[in-house]
């Protein structure tokens, strides 16, 4: 009864060791991110706490809930409505919402396997800190939050990828009822309600699977006359984004990340800041504002696109590779389909202008700008590394952390040359040629790294040993 949930939990183990094998410095890195992002959220509440911050639990187990809703919602969408080895499964002498109930059953304990680890080292490195562990109900409340929204996750992932989306009318009163009601008896409630839900939607999950949306044609497109291969890759790239209705996103995006930022830059001191601490960030937190909406708009304005241009050639990269195409020029088409998206980021800083006024409007352009610049100068070599391996997420989650570094250093040495006079910016233009260089720059080395022939060490040595051996061989004869 439980052969895919354990087929699925074996081969992802396996995926999963298979990769870190491969890849042990990208795991590594990314190991140490998760760490680190622990231990930072861990020092924050410790500061917290000794400077007596309002902290509202309730706003935090919100985030947490939403967290894992769209967490979940991914790995269903990946496990089951793109999985092309479910039909096997599927085709079995089983009832079709029993095989479904295996992939959730896998998408569950994940979740909640997820959440215990996590939690269980925030609060060992609060209990080193000293700090009082007596908060049962607080995070039995966090746990039921992680369990609903594998519930509604589950949920809106089966039924926003089928043709009939009227199924989701449940979900909105949900999400609002825990919004409202944030009681233990109430949360429970609502976790029954979700779970026969999620079991009614199994019944129909099967109108979810492989669902792809096709735009009808009115009539035959026009003919189109490409004259050089790097006009065809640029052509290529940027097709695909629009087909996939991705610029529509981060304009979207961008317009929301800019309003919420201008608003935060506005009210968030008197929301968020006590009085006491109000003098010593009243300079800061409006920079603070800026640095944070700036690197979500170039996460998925930059990074993602950048990454996606590479790790979706899943099933086609060996016909890059055999194109007589040079690897410059084709890395180069790419790179350059990437100004549609930089173009679509712009939204950020006209919402966020219409909230604050020009006082930090240059600022805010030229960390934009760099942000960007310097998420598409880690994604190349990286995005090249790895072509085709479209379900390693850890790439983009690594190049993250090392463009919030960047960016950081960035900022405080913004800062530094911003206290002298008419230095600023010849700062951010310097800055940016810099970058354009090493843009530049990584262009040649993703291209150098498509170029290569990759042979793993023990291969290596092996065939070394076998090359020896034969012209041994042939020396005795």
């Amino acid at each position: 009864m439980l052969e895919t949930y354990t087929a699925l939990l074996t081969e992802t183990s396996r995926n999963l060791y298979r990769n870190a094998r491969d890849n042990p410095l990208l795991y590594t890195l990314f190991t140490f991110m998760t760490l680190f992002s622990i231990l930072v959220i861990a020092g924050l509440t410790v500061f917290g706490l000794n400077s007596e911050l309002t902290l509202n639990l309730q706003d935090v187990m919100i985030g947490l809930f939403f967290v894992f809703l769209l967490k979940t919602i991914v790995d269903i969408y990946k496990y089951f409505v793109t999985s092309e080895a479910v039909a096997y499964a599927l085709s079995m002498p089983f009832s079709h919402w029993k095989t479904i109930g295996n992939i959730f059953f896998v998408v569950f304990w994940t979740q909640l396997g997820i959440w215990a680890l996590f939690s269980g080292l925030y609060s060992l490195l609060l209990a080193l800190a000293g700090v009082n562990l007596g908060y049962p109900i607080e995070y039995m409340q966090f746990t039921l939050s992680v369990i609903l929204a594998t519930f509604l996750g589950t949920v809106i992932a089966l039924h926003f990828f089928s043709l009939k989306k009227w199924r989701l009318m449940g979900v909105p009163f949900i999400i609002s009822a825990y919004l409202y009601y944030g009681s233990i008896d109430a949360m429970i409630i609502l976790i029954v309600l979700s779970a026969l839900y999620c079991i009614w939607s199994m019944h129909h999950g099967l109108d979810a699977f492989l669902f792809v949306r096709r735009k009808k044609r009115q009539q035959p497109p026009p003919t189109t006359m490409v004259f050089s291969p790097f006009r065809a890759i640029l052509t290529k790239e940027s097709i695909i984004t629009w087909r996939d209705n991705l610029y529509a996103s981060y304009i979207i995006t961008a317009a929301l990340t800019g309003a919420i930022t201008g608003y935060l830059t506005i009210y968030g001191e008197e929301l968020f800041i006590p009085e006491a601490l109000r003098e010593n960030l009243e300079h800061l937190m409006p920079f603070l504002y800026v640095f944070i909406g700036v690197y979500i708009v170039s996460i998925y304005t930059a990074v993602f696109p950048t990454l996606n241009m590479f790790l979706n050639e899943e099933k086609t990269s060996w016909i890059l590779h055999h194109l007589p195409v040079a690897k410059n020029i084709m890395i180069t088409g790419k790179t350059g389909s990437l100004v549609l998206t930089f173009l679509c980021s712009i939204p950020y800083l006209a919402y966020y202008i219409a909230f604050t006024g020009f006082e930090y409007a240059l600022f805010a352009l030229w960390l934009l700008v760099f942000t960007f610049l310097a998420g598409v100068i880690l994604s190349l070599p990286l995005g090249a590394r790895y072509m085709g391996k479209k379900s390693d997420i850890l790439v983009l989650y690594s190049v993250a952390l090392l463009m919030f570094l960047i960016s950081g250093v960035g900022v405080a040495l913004s800062t530094v040359f911003g206290r002298l006079v008419g230095i600023e910016p010849i700062f951010y233009l310097g800055s940016i040629l810099g970058e354009l260089v090493l843009l530049f720059g990584a262009i040649h080395v993703s291209a150098d790294i498509l170029s290569l022939r990759y042979t793993k060490p023990h291969r290596l040595f092996t065939l070394v040993k076998k090359k020896l051996s034969g012209l041994n061989y042939m020396r005795n004869d």
